[in-house]
């Protein structure tokens, strides 16, 4: 069982952690953050939430402690690069192997949740 810190877009940065299974697919990301956040996301199906893994080289993104500096204005956002994770039937385990990450370690911020706007034509 792996443990994600994810941090949501739009929502004043606020974190949260999603517990899921290298061998479950990205679809599950998305249901388990979309429970997680059943109240705030009413209207919002699961496969609006574009999930992101995000790192900065062959590391995670920031510490939880950096986040808190950025929230407090005592820091910049450093350079980084952020992987949709596009495919819903993908492995996890796939996504980190093919984006060369380790398994999450506690104390970072491993993905960003960013609500897309699907357009509807019907």
């Amino acid at each position: 069982m792996l443990k994600f810190y994810c941090l949501m877009a739009g929502k004043n940065g606020l974190l949260f952690s999603v517990d899921i299974n290298k061998k479950q697919m990205v679809e599950d990301l998305q249901n388990a953050t979309k429970d997680k956040w059943s109240n705030t996301l009413t209207g919002v199906d699961a496969c609006e939430l574009e999930i992101q893994l995000t790192k900065k080289g062959d590391e995670w993104r920031l510490s939880i402690i950096e986040h808190a500096a950025l929230q407090l204005g005592e820091a910049e956002i450093p350079d980084n690069e952020k992987i949709p994770l596009t495919d819903p039937s993908a492995l996890i385990e796939g996504v980190l192997t093919v984006a060369k990450m380790p398994d999450p370690p506690p104390g970072q911020i491993h993905l960003l949740v960013v609500i897309r706007q699907l357009q509807r034509k019907w």
